[in-house]
């Protein structure tokens, strides 16, 4: 097994940030890794966890000493839980074998939430003053509803010192559009990993190079710029949030990024500065004046969340109809007066007027809005639908609740939807499948082939049991319907478990060895109950059945309850 590859594209992303770290300031390293279910999948025959957690161990145990790691992962420890995020490691504060025994253990299972865990690497990387490389490495695309790209780019717009690199690991063509706009936006690469064969070469030259560009890479000359200051200094206001540009009207360049009260010196001339969702117009700056910029002169206003809402909160230009930014957590940002709407996934807020240098805490509640969640013991995502007009609103899936406005929905289970359920304003409800008697049936794994499941008053299929997956199916009576056998009615019960087994119906197991033209059939008198075309094995009744191939009938057989029997043909 060969497991070279990845290191191949880590190090593009490490050795410019370690040569940073020995020639100018010491450079943080943040990991995301991908833990969702699908990590599972292979490539050259080997699961994608292994490959990523063995060669993100290679390059961690690579590093300087003097680089600090970290570790972020997801959908590891819940199936469907959009909130499944887990910080494993800060930079500088857990150890790397600690960080290394973590990131063995990483077992995939559920979804895919990414632009909350950007959200979370913010947190992280607040604590830090290092300049910080975040490393995604995912097989898939966002799938909780997050704006991954607009997250990357918020994360560079409040200030903090961050490049995002992203690595598409055996990802198709959307999830790597999704991925190389997140690297876009955090100011960092794209790189894609299609195989494992194809990413195999190198592994040990480049754990050496790695090394090399940070320890034995000799000090440049010093460099020695000879810089001429102007006597106007700028600034920023206590009431500023995040950073400003200084923006040449002239060019459209931009000149400096203003942060904190820090006195920044420019020349003189005609600038716009660029809050974070305001551009200024034009101010003349005077050579030997000093200029301080605040929110206030230009009338913006703050906005921010009560930590309420499930889910980040769009805010939209009333006017232009499109999308500013978003609002996430109790964070403020900063916004001109004007006419908003706020986009909460599954409601769009009527127009909000905003004052001139204003402070407003914006909340669910303002707009009635409910909180619905499953009490997570449903066994697929189950889908709320508006009972007026048959539409679909939204899912729940694990335990996460959403935001709903009031009204009258149904819940689409995946084999049952339950009768109009009233929401009221400002209320919350957990949803259960035993509301509605649902039963769980899965199969004990001994079925060659996948059972149907068939609702014996109408004769309809419900759904089909395979593996050991079980299922939600209501109260009632049904049939089981194996590929060559129909059981009789079965009553299911309200909030039951059960385990279906061909055993329970003394099914036999019946294949043929060697050469025999035309298949070999099971008939019982004008009936063909079962046809052996390959060397596949069936699951057939118990009885007397008389074996033909090409209508040539060759012999009488009984086949016994449970029975596993081979007929051998040269």
């Amino acid at each position: 097994m060969r497991l070279k590859p990845l290191f191949s594209t880590f190090f593009a992303l490490f050795t410019s940030a370690a040569y940073a770290q020995t020639t100018t300031s010491e450079t943080d390293v943040l990991f995301i890794l991908d833990g969702s279910g699908s990590m599972w999948g292979r490539v050259n025959d080997v699961e994608k966890i292994v490959v990523a957690k063995d060669v993100m161990t290679g390059l961690i145990e690579g590093l300087p000493e003097g680089i600090d790691t970290g570790l972020i992962t997801y959908g590891h420890r819940e199936r469907g839980a959009c909130d499944d995020i887990e910080v494993i490691a800060s930079p500088g504060v857990t150890s790397r074998s600690d960080l290394l025994g973590a990131l063995a253990g990483i077992t995939p299972l559920g979804k895919t939430p990414i632009a909350d865990s950007l959200l979370q690497a913010g947190e992280v990387l607040r604590e830090t003053e290092s300049a910080v490389s975040v490393v995604l490495v995912s097989d898939g695309i966002e799938s909780c509803e997050g704006d991954p790209c607009a997250t990357a780019a918020l994360l560079r717009q409040q200030g903090i010192d961050v490049k995002i690199h992203v690595v598409g690991f055996d990802v198709d063509a959307e999830a790597q559009e999704q991925l190389s706009c997140i690297a876009e936006a955090g100011g960092g690469e794209y790189y894609q990993a299609g195989s494992a064969d194809a990413l195999s070469e190198a592994l040990a030259d480049v754990r050496v190079s790695i090394v090399e560009a940070v320890v034995d890479e000799p000090a440049p000359e010093p460099f020695v710029q000879t810089v001429v200051v102007t006597d106007t200094n700028i600034s920023l206001a206590e009431d500023v949030i995040g950073g400003v540009n200084v923006v040449d009207e002239a060019s459209s360049e931009v000149l400096l990024r203003l942060a904190g009260t820090k006195l920044e010196q420019v020349p003189p001339g005609s600038y716009q500065f660029e809050f974070d969702n305001y551009l200024s117009p034009a101010i003349t700056i005077k050579a030997g004046e000093e200029y301080i910029i605040s929110a206030a002169q230009f009338g913006l206003s703050t906005i921010q969340l009560d930590g309420t809402q499930q889910r980040n909160v769009d805010v939209v230009d009333n006017s232009t109809g499109q999308k500013l930014t978003f609002l996430s957590g109790t964070t403020p940002q900063q916004f001109a007066a004007g006419s908003y709407v706020f986009d909460f996934v599954n409601f769009t807020s009527p127009a909000f007027t905003v004052e001139e240098n204003q402070t407003y805490i914006i909340s669910p509640s303002d707009f009635a809005l409910a909180q619905v969640a499953m009490d997570g013991t449903q066994l697929m995502n189950v889908s709320i639908i508006d009972a007026e007009t048959e539409e679909r609103l939204t899912h729940l899936s694990g335990t996460a609740p959403k935001d709903i406005p009031p009204g009258t929905y149904r819940f689409k289970f995946s084999n049952f939807t339950s009768p109009p359920f009233v929401v009221d304003g400002n209320e919350s409800y957990v949803i259960s499948p035993s509301d509605y008697g649902l039963s769980q049936v899965a199969m004990d794994g001994q079925q060659i082939m996948n059972v149907a499941v068939i609702d014996d008053v109408s004769d309809q299929k419900l759904t089909s049991l395979s593996g050991t997956t079980p299922k939600n199916i209501p109260p009632g009576t049904y049939r089981f319907g194996f590929s060559n056998f129909t059981s009789p009615p079965f009553i299911v019960e309200e909030n039951e478990s059960y385990t279906i087994s061909p055993s329970d119906y003394g099914l036999a197991t019946v294949s043929k060895a060697g050469n025999l033209s035309g298949g070999l059939e099971f008939v019982q008198g004008e009936e063909t109950i079962a046809r052996l075309l390959g060397g596949g094995p069936q699951q057939i009744p118990p009885g007397d059945y008389t074996l033909v191939n090409n209508r040539v009938e060759l012999t009488t057989v009984t086949i016994a309850p449970g029975e596993v029997r081979v007929f051998e043909f040269e």
